[in-house]
């Protein structure tokens, strides 16, 4: 239906010819509908004119006659009046009423005895309605100036209607006609004033069509053969500067066919309006298939991970709305086979009298350069890794521009943000510790003298004052003239490696002490059963009141004393049975905290913070009763003269990788871990090194303490279970044991 009509208006406006003919036929119609249609107004009003005066003169000859009846009260003559009103074919209904409105007589005997609610106020001929289809009168019927009752008449309009309508019939007949005779007297004048502009518009036809020989033939001396003069001289001049153009067009294309980059250009709308081979080639079209393409819509509507790319964040699209160049470095561009290919591309627009009128588009296809770019990174990032899996950074220096370049991992070793600043030799040396830089400075002269390398350790200070151990490897290069052109080198952190060293000697040291230790207290607590058993026999064959009890008492006490040692002793170097099973410890450390809390000088404050949601682990209740028990004792006793805060805290944790390989007796995963810390005197390193030695202790040599097995056992005691223990302390800053 829209095809039809659509052609339809074509025929109608598409030429001068066919708009001329159809305004002046429209126009015509017009008048003659606006005509006719005053005609018809005028004759209905007529019409309803005469109707109303018929009707009038009806109803008053009705009340004339019908008076002396009503007066009278005769229904049936009455009847006979209103009976002989539909003689008349224009009469719809008649009736007769009384003063009070009854009807009394009506065309329609069913509503005989109803009555009239429409009555007027005053005794005078009334127009009850006037419409197209009815005209109403009612009028007062007097008799010897009284008024006895009211005669009405309908008159139909139906007639009138018929009328009407066979005049609308003729007026319609007479537009037609009238419009068909001025459109031919149209038709006429106009092909003969258009005849001469057809002859220029079949001109400009053939030469759209790429005839640029022909031209308009000239006849005549009136303004349309003007206009062909005119018009040829302008094909005269269009054809002379194609001649011109086709060869700049030739060389243009020679240009862009010769280019490697594609390049493209579009429209103010994104249309591509040409293309060179080169950008056909990369896309997997012809250049025909590209032009009049949406550029953004054809090869660049998604980003590299899949995404849509909206038009409107498009390089292309910002160049033509802010007419400014945009360059792009990394996007992509996908191939009619679906093939994704990374470009870097260039987008100019075309300004024109002030306006953007398009953009000119030069990309490149960079996916080998971006698969090697890629290709070196990885190979850069994986090379960090594993600097920094094995701290292990690389340095350089240019000896000529004083220039030093570093990795990033001899940053982190140095304590220093990557690329922090100018890269200074002396940079590097200021944290190097004061007692080993004289040492690093004369090694690095001798390898620039020597031209030789070396392998040295030293210590550096970090600006948090941690002090780290790192070994060096150095090697000095020449020029051809024999002077040191380049320093390079290796820095490892082996502060860790150095710790691991220390463990590793203290746990030999301690293990070798252990044994020594379970060996003795095994031989020693077989004489102590001989010992205990004869002095029990003894003691029972003395008599009670024998002076030599309480001697024997005393050397039993002793005995027990010393199998109680020998307990430790064996505790200590894991000789002894240890029942273990799944144990709660935050209900063990509350238990033998009340005890410590019972025993301890009222100027200490202990301070607990235990996870009543730890989980068990498997231990024995006793032995870690005893662990809890030594580490609170070591702490209050530090802080006996001066008091202080003891904090106990029981908490869970979880054990990394790197956590359990330091210690080396722990595994990684979800462990429980005991922290007892102090506010006392502290220790120096010298004592921190020694606090697990059996026999070693600060302590005074008063009874009861200073045995020096305490932290011994504990660390047996921890150890045994496969857990780690771990002591820090300076001194004047208290201490924290870790279980």
């Amino acid at each position: 239906m829209m095809t039809l009509l659509r052609k339809l208006g074509h025929f109608c406006f598409g030429t001068i010819r066919n708009q001329l003919i159809a305004g002046v036929a429209c126009v015509y119609t017009v008048m003659m509908a606006v005509f006719v249609f005053h005609i018809l107004l005028n004759q209905r009003v007529l019409i309803l004119e005469q109707h109303t005066e018929q009707a009038a003169a009806l109803a008053e000859t009705l009340a004339v006659s019908a008076a002396d009846w009503i007066a009278a009260d005769d229904i049936a003559d009455l009847q006979k009046i209103v009976n002989a009103q539909r003689n008349y074919q224009e009469v719809d209904f008649a009736m007769l009423a009384d003063n009070q409105g009854l009807i009394l007589a009506h065309t329609d005997p069913a509503l005989v005895g109803s009555y009239l609610k429409d009555l007027p106020a005053k005794s005078r001929q009334t127009v009850m309605s006037r419409s197209l289809t009815l005209v109403d009168i009612l009028a007062p019927c007097e008799l010897g100036g009284r008024q006895v009752g009211w005669a009405r008449v309908g008159v139909s309009q139906k007639i009138a209607g018929e009328k009407q309508a066979m005049l609308l019939r003729d007026g319609l007949f007479y537009i037609l006609a009238a419009i068909l005779i001025g459109a031919l007297f149209v038709l006429f004048m106009v092909r003969r004033f258009t005849k001469g502009l057809y002859t220029v518009q079949q001109t400009i036809d053939a030469v759209r069509s790429g005839n640029q020989k022909v031209r308009v033939p000239v006849q005549g001396d009136n303004e349309v053969a003007g206009i062909a003069v005119e018009f040829n001289g302008m094909l005269d001049a269009l054809q002379e500067k194609n001649v011109v153009l086709q060869s700049l067009h030739h060389r243009n294309e020679l240009i862009l066919n010769a280019a490697g980059e594609g390049i493209y250009g579009v429209d103010i709308n994104g249309q591509i309006v040409f293309a060179n081979p080169a950008a056909g080639r990369m896309l997997g079209y012809s250049t025909s298939e590209l032009l009049f393409q949406n550029s953004h819509q054809l090869f660049h509507h998604t980003r590299a991970d899949g995404t849509p790319y909206p038009a409107a964040e498009c390089a292309l699209q910002k160049s033509l709305m802010e007419g400014t160049v945009v360059r792009s470095q990394n996007e992509v561009f996908w191939a009619r086979d679906g093939r994704m290919f990374c470009v870097e591309h260039v987008n100019t627009p075309i300004i024109e009298d002030g306006l953007v009128v398009g953009a000119v588009v030069v990309f490149r296809d960079i996916s080998e350069r971006k698969a090697t770019d890629e290709a070196i990174r990885v190979s850069a990032a994986r090379l960090a890794e594993a600097q920094r899996l094995a701290h292990l950074g690389y340095w350089e220096q240019d000896l000529v521009n004083k220039r030093l370049l570093c990795s990033d991992e001899v940053f982190r070793i140095f304590g220093m943000e990557p690329q922090e600043s100018a890269l200074l030799y002396q940079t590097f040396l200021a944290r190097v510790h004061p007692e080993d830089r004289e040492k690093v400075e004369r090694a690095y002269a001798e390898t620039q003298q020597k031209r030789s390398g070396y392998e040295i350790e030293y210590r550096i200070l970090l600006p948090s004052g941690e002090i780290r151990f790192v070994q060096e490897l150095c090697a000095t290069e020449s020029d051809e003239a024999g002077a040191p052109s380049r320093s390079l080198g290796t820095i490892m952190d082996v502060t860790e490696r150095r710790r691991m060293e220390a463990q590793l000697r203290q746990s030999q040291k301690m293990e070798s002490i252990g044994t020594l230790a379970g060996g003795i207290a095994h031989d020693f607590n077989n004489i102590l059963t001989a010992i205990i058993g004869f002095g029990e026999i003894v003691m029972v064959q003395l008599p009670p009141d024998s002076a030599l009890r309480e001697e024997q008492a005393h050397v039993l006490k002793a005995a027990e004393r010393a199998r109680e040692l020998v307990k430790q002793i064996l505790t200590f170097s894991r000789r002894s049975d240890q029942q273990a099973r799944p144990l709660l410890l935050q209900f063990v450390v509350k238990e033998a905290l009340k005890l410590i809390r019972a025993s301890i000088p009222v100027n200490i404050e202990i301070r607990e913070e235990i996870d009543v949601s730890c989980g068990a682990v498997l231990a024995d209740p006793g032995q870690i009763h005893q662990v809890v028990m030594n580490l609170c004792t070591n702490a209050y006793q530090a802080m006996r003269e001066t008091g202080g805060v003891m904090h106990v805290r029981l908490q869970k944790v979880m054990v990394s990788k790197n956590e359990a390989k330091l210690n080396g007796n722990l595994r990684p995963g979800p462990h429980v871990c005991l922290e007892v810390s102090d506010s006392g005197c502290g220790m120096e390193k010298a004592v921190l090194d020694r606090i697990f030695e059996p026999y070693f202790t600060t302590k005074g040599k008063q009874e009861g303490e200073g045995t020096g097995l305490g932290l011994a056992l504990v660390h047996g005691i921890v150890v045994g279970l496969g857990g780690g223990i771990t002591v820090t302390s300076n001194l004047g800053e208290g201490g924290m044991a870790l279980v």
